[in-house]
């Protein structure tokens, strides 16, 4: 059978689902990308006001991304290495369902498929990010749900989860508290939550991106307050859960600079040099200024009472 054949798709993961919804009230003329978001927004998908990226800023980053092959190589990058041992600290192996938020390329949850044999559930609002996730999915042969709908509305059932993650999501809200709160609502009670951010604040991430230019960007998009640890730790403080991790991470990892870069030579080169970088840095102690990441990771207590 087909990876499309085994691939699960949700509820609201594809245009047609959009089309089919839209044509009732605009049956008049043909459907087209305004007509989606429109409908999207109308429906109320997208939480108004809560963010610093609009669907338009996340629809023109993942329509200008790579989709073939993406899913082979990204256990050779260095910072997925990393990465993998820090999942492997805090998680077993077993029949598990895991969430990510803001899934856009799947390229985790394929991961975490493979490695773990977990469930994999992913939840975006930007269709094209989605789409990418799905096609990502199917290229590996990984079974998922990936749905596309606003997580502030989700179909998703409280307490469902063993363990929730998101990258490099918190950090792009105004208020990042309530995208928090959301991680542990559907998280089961002992279960654990994954959190990791780019490190931006008064780092080499941020002192390079404003030497490129990239600056005035980077504080529109991000709400670099929460990028810290003592206003991460502070806001944690009332909540039902145990830390078990609160820290910067990761070699130097310079695809937080030139993610932006124009031209396929200049990228390969960028990426090639990035992985020496990061090699040589793999086991660099941890750094408010170098490490490329601050990541949080912690338990749901077990007596908590899901919301009525």
């Amino acid at each position: 059978m087909s990876p499309n054949a085994n691939h699960k798709t949700g509820q609201l993961n594809t245009y047609d689902n959009f089309r089919t919804k839209i044509a009732r009230n605009r049956a008049d003329r043909p459907l087209n990308e305004t007509d989606l978001w429109i409908f999207a927004w109308d429906c109320g998908m997208m939480k108004k006001g809560t963010n610093k990226t609009e669907i338009d800023f996340w629809e023109r980053t993942w329509k200008e991304s790579s989709l073939e092959g993406y899913y082979k190589i990204e256990k050779y990058l260095v910072i997925n290495k990393k990465l993998d041992k820090l999942f492997k600290k805090f998680l077993d192996k077993g029949e598990k369902k895991i969430l990510e938020i803001g899934c856009a390329k799947g390229k985790q949850l394929i991961y975490f498929a493979r490695e773990f044999g977990y469930d994999i559930y992913g939840v975006d609002y930007s269709l094209k990010g989605v789409e990418l996730a799905e096609q990502n999915l199917n290229l590996a042969g990984v079974n998922g749900i990936i749905l596309c709908e606003d997580i502030f509305r989700t179909s998703l059932k409280e307490e469902s989860f063993d363990i929730v993650y998101s990258m490099g999501l918190i950090e792009h809200f105004e208020n990042p508290e309530e995208i928090i709160d959301i991680h542990i609502k559907l998280l089961k009670k002992g279960g654990t939550f994954i959190i990791s951010m780019p490190n931006f604040k008064d780092s080499l991430y941020f002192t390079l991106n404003r030497l490129l230019g990239n600056d005035r960007t980077l504080l529109e998009t991000h709400n670099l307050s929460i990028i810290d640890k003592k206003a991460l730790s502070e806001l944690l403080q009332d909540k039902e859960i145990k830390i078990s991790m609160l820290d910067y991470f990761g070699p130097i990892d310079l695809s937080l600079v030139f993610s932006s870069m124009k031209g396929k030579p200049m990228l390969y080169l960028a990426r090639l040099a990035n992985q020496f970088i990061g090699y040589i840095t793999f086991f660099m102690p941890k750094s408010r200024y170098f490490s490329p990441y601050l990541v949080l990771v912690g338990q749901k207590n077990k007596d908590i009472t899901a919301s009525p």
